[in-house]
């Protein structure tokens, strides 16, 4: 779920979808928007085992190293282990 900002840009407020209903804590009465955002990286194949970072960049937990790369194999900083750590 994004929140739609005066400005049109879109911030993502975190969900739950389930039985085809989408529910969402939100703090103020504005204009929201149930939008897909699926991710993939080239460099990060179904059978990897850190496929579940698209799942994370769906929630936009992780961005990768550029639009389409995630570089599983690199070395993680303590800014970016926090924000995946973090209960969303």
């Amino acid at each position: 779920m994004y929140y739609n900002e005066s400005d049109g840009a879109l911030q993502h407020v975190d969900g739950t979808l389930a039985d085809g209903v989408m529910t969402a804590y939100v703090k103020h009465f504005s204009q929201y928007a149930v939008l897909e955002y699926d991710k993939s990286f080239a460099d990060v194949s179904p059978s990897f085992w850190a496929h579940v970072v698209q799942q994370m960049a769906a929630k936009h937990i992780v961005t990768g190293v550029s639009d389409t790369l995630f570089n599983p194999e690199g070395n993680v900083t303590r800014a970016e282990f926090a924000a995946m750590i973090h209960e969303r």
